[in-house]
């Protein structure tokens, strides 16, 4: 994949390729699709407003986009890769942050949750520490889920 909308969302998403460079080491996942995934998670949120099953999402992503690879080689690079960057995805709003790691059912930092906090958008979290209601201080985002 080598085509995203570079302002989806009003985000710059050419600040991924700033804030990680070097970052090129998968030889099927690259920045570009990264950001793809980024989109597609976000888009999700927007639409279903609820948790997803991530294996789902990375099959149908792999047959409409044409990558290479198996949904497993997708999965575990998000979970050991990407998951954990999203926090500090600092050119994306906090509130789309927090859509995102509701949505992929990613574990909340306490660091983040004040974060969330200072910036009045108000969730509450599972006993993992996963989003399971946000609701943005304009109410631009407001959504609530369970995660399985």
């Amino acid at each position: 994949m080598e085509y995203y909308e570079h302002s989806n969302y009003g985000i710059d998403w050419t600040e991924y390729h700033k804030l990680f460079p070097n970052e090129t080491r998968s030889p099927t996942i690259n920045r570009f699709s990264k950001i793809v995934v980024l989109q597609t998670l976000l888009k999700v949120g927007f639409e279903k407003q609820e948790p997803i099953v991530l294996s789902k999402l990375w099959r149908t992503m792999i047959e409409q986009e044409r990558w290479k690879g198996v949904c497993d080689t997708y999965k575990k690079h998000f979970r050991g890769s990407l998951a954990h960057k999203i926090e500090k995805l600092y050119f994306i709003e906090l509130k789309y942050r927090a859509l995102l790691l509701f949505v992929s059912s990613v574990r909340v930092t306490d660091a983040f949750k004040k974060k969330l906090e200072e910036d009045q958008c108000i969730c509450r979290y599972d006993e993992h520490n996963r989003i399971v209601w946000i609701r943005s201080d304009c109410n631009e985002i407001s959504v609530e889920g369970e995660h399985r």
